[in-house]
């Protein structure tokens, strides 16, 4: 797998067209030609490898796990798994690439965090059993929880690369049951996910954003059938073009940036799902279906915008995107946000 596109290298990055006429947009957001076109090329790159070794890297990635201790409760048909292990060094907590400004991971309230992720899922899905996968330490902290503590031996300093290894643990080895959800910790759950793999009729769902040419699959939620064996081939193949991906040598030249700290997990989940370009729930096939983040995965970047979709009923999950929205004094007021509209709409519908 290591030589693929070896007499191509040079030519696979240096594309000078634009794929689509607002290839340099996305959302409310502007991207540089220079940084959409070095996004689009290692995407295509890393899509053909996933494509033409597929096999292989299925066969690979079943096998590559890590030791978990704990293990489920398995007493749920639903079970929400977050992943956060706190980074250890704290250097490495501040994220620099090639295609966004620095992150300060430092900044952020992550036990506050999780704590609100935990909430929203035990008010909406009642049943749900909810695994947090962490260290001794942080696990702690949520000891007054009703939920499920388990610890990856995972190298804290490059969450992106292990995160994606425990997921794959976990369904190589049989470690949840019925439907899994796995879910970023900024991300917040408003309504039940019971049923959904049949009313849709998918093995593993992702969601999907307008982002043409860039990364339109989000890693932040993922939904499994852990009954079906195309779940755990989805898993390998995701974790196998994973290593892929973090070896090889043009990809490597074009982000500049340790991809088991960061880019690694979101360019490996996008090379392998159908329709690459602006993925839309028409590029879904029968094991893989693609759902619309507008309701399944919905990105908020200010209160205004996280009241409306409070208010809509129909938004199953909020995703709390930039950095102001998870500092301390944020937090407090998103939470008391979220109270008051949550009371407002019942209100409304009592009337």
């Amino acid at each position: 797998m290591a030589g693929l596109y070896s007499s191509k290298n040079e030519a696979i990055l240096s594309k000078s067209k634009l794929y689509a006429s607002q290839l340099n947009m996305a959302g409310n957001l502007h991207y540089s030609k220079q940084l959409c076109q070095s996004l689009w090329a290692i995407l295509c790159r890393a899509s053909s490898a996933a494509n033409e070794y597929k096999s292989q890297m299925i066969e690979s990635g079943e096998k590559i796990t890590l030791p978990i201790r704990g293990s489920s409760k398995g007493n749920s048909n639903i079970t929400f798994i977050i992943y956060h292990v706190p980074i250890k060094n704290p250097e490495k907590n501040i994220i620099k690439s090639f295609d966004v400004q620095p992150i300060n991971f430092n900044l952020f309230d992550h036990s506050a965090l999780v704590r609100m992720c935990i909430n929203s899922i035990l008010r909406s899905n009642e049943n749900a059993e909810v695994i947090l996968l962490t260290d001794k330490d942080f696990g702690e902290k949520f000891k007054d929880f009703p939920i499920t503590l388990m610890t990856p031996d995972v190298d804290k300093n490059r969450p992106m690369y292990y995160r994606v290894k425990t997921y794959n643990t976990l369904i190589q080895k049989n470690m949840v049951r019925g439907t899994a959800v796995f879910l970023d910790s900024d991300l917040l759950i408003l309504k039940s996910i019971s049923g959904l793999p049949n009313k849709l009729g998918f093995s593993v769902a992702v969601t999907s954003r307008y982002a043409p040419n860039l990364m339109p699959i989000n890693e932040g939620l993922i939904i499994a059938d852990t009954n079906k064996v195309s779940t755990k081939k989805f898993f390998a193949h995701y974790m196998g073009a994973y290593e892929w991906i973090r070896n090889d040598k043009a990809i490597q030249k074009v982000t500049g940036i340790d991809l088991k700290v960061w880019r690694g997990g979101q360019l490996s989940l996008n090379s392998i799902c159908p329709g690459i370009k602006s993925s839309n729930y028409l590029d879904s096939n029968q094991d893989i279906s693609i759902l619309p983040c507008q309701k399944y995965n919905y990105s908020t970047n200010s209160l205004e915008s996280l009241k409306s979709a409070i208010e809509s009923n129909h938004i199953f999950a909020l995703h709390l995107k930039g950095p102001n929205f998870k500092k301390p004094d944020m937090i407090k007021i998103v939470e008391s946000s979220i109270s008051q509209t949550r009371a407002n709409v019942e209100k409304f519908r009592q009337r």
